[in-house]
């Protein structure tokens, strides 16, 4: 988000806005895994118009890897929790190039040196069902109102609330068996 201001209020100023036509609908896309959004920024946006938020995992294809470096494309990542950081450049011999193989740094090198990596976000492995838990206790809002906001707003966002984020009739019937922890324990696909 852009920080309000007096001149351009921005993304707070709509969703606070009473200006906005009744037929319209905002939506708006919160990453709610704890680590990207304040919680305090989760609720005042869930208060402003919990009707349009849509809640959004920044997770990258880390996700579910064990903690440690591992080589997602081109990039070294280090997971650490729910953070993942970039921890070095892949070469064309391998992560880390010549280091990684036990070999002396030859002049002129541009590899990165081997060590503990960056302190720079690369994204989160944060799962969805993570996500609604963080949002739902950031914001003290009901169990639906938090599944909604990760079920039933991105399909009404998409136009696709007819065939998703739904269990009416006629509709995918694709949905999950949730603890009352809300951890996944089951997946059903197409009913």
């Amino acid at each position: 988000f852009a920080q309000f201001h007096h001149r351009d209020p921005g993304i707070v100023g709509l969703l606070t806005s009473d200006q906005i036509p009744a037929r319209r609908r905002v939506f708006y896309g919160m990453i709610s895994d704890g680590i990207h959004t304040n919680p305090a920024a989760l609720r005042i946006a869930h208060r402003a118009r919990p009707k349009g938020l849509v809640l959004v995992t920044d997770a990258i294809a880390g996700m579910g890897l064990a903690p440690g470096r591992h080589t997602l494309g081109q990039q070294v990542v280090e997971v650490d929790g729910l953070n993942t950081y970039i921890a070095g450049k892949r070469t064309p011999l391998g992560p880390l190039g010549h280091a990684a193989e036990g070999r002396a740094r030859p002049p002129g090198c541009v590899c990165p040196a081997p060590g503990p990596g960056t302190k720079t976000l690369s994204g989160s492995v944060a799962t969805m069902d993570s996500c609604v838990r963080h949002f739902q206790e950031a914001t003290g809002c009901s169990v639906e109102t938090a599944l909604e906001a990760a079920s039933l707003h991105p399909a009404q966002l998409l136009g696709m609330e007819r065939r998703k984020g739904t269990l009416s009739y006629n509709s995918d019937a694709d949905f999950l068996l949730l603890d009352d922890s809300l951890h996944v324990r089951a997946t059903f696909i197409a009913g």
